[in-house]
């Protein structure tokens, strides 16, 4: 089995965060000490987008040329 990159692990993980936020999409009700359903997608989008600029800068590392 080959190495699995920083990149897959962190598609596959934003994925999976995604999915637990689909299903409080459906059953969230918030206690007013909670953060509302509108917070946490617009807090998960905020990290998602930023996890893309992460991913398309190389982690900070340079890219090696094969």
């Amino acid at each position: 089995m080959g190495k699995t990159t920083k990149e897959y692990r962190v598609r596959k993980a934003l994925t999976n965060i995604e999915y637990g936020i689909n299903i409080l999409n459906n059953d969230y009700v918030s206690h007013f000490t909670e953060p509302s359903l509108d917070e946490i997608n617009k807090s998960y989008e905020f990290i998602k987008k930023e996890m893309q600029i992460v991913i398309d800068r190389n982690f900070g590392y340079q890219k090696r040329n094969i």
